[in-house]
């Protein structure tokens, strides 16, 4: 397996940071919609709320993502693709 490059793994941190800080705002004036569209039970969103910014730092400096994909086959993302917003 090789070893990610310094660059891939900053980017993943970045990710990873803004995510969960998005996470926070969302959980913060959405609670419920949030707990939704997050994919988390209350007890993860209420811990992920009390989590401070350095807290989130060290949380993200990981080198994976701490998000998770929920396409589980081609045929999902044609059919979310066919039903976009436009919003993006």
């Amino acid at each position: 397996m090789k070893i990610m490059n310094a660059e891939i793994e900053r980017q993943i941190w970045h990710h990873n940071l803004s995510y969960l800080l998005l996470a926070q705002r969302v959980l913060n004036h959405y609670e419920d919609t949030a707990l939704f569209r997050l994919g988390i039970d209350k007890c993860t969103g209420d811990k992920l709320l009390q989590l401070s910014l350095p807290e989130l730092v060290r949380l993200a400096d990981r080198p994976e993502l701490i998000t998770v994909l929920r396409l589980r086959d081609h045929h999902q993302i044609d059919v979310l693709l066919s039903q976009s917003t436009g919003m993006g």
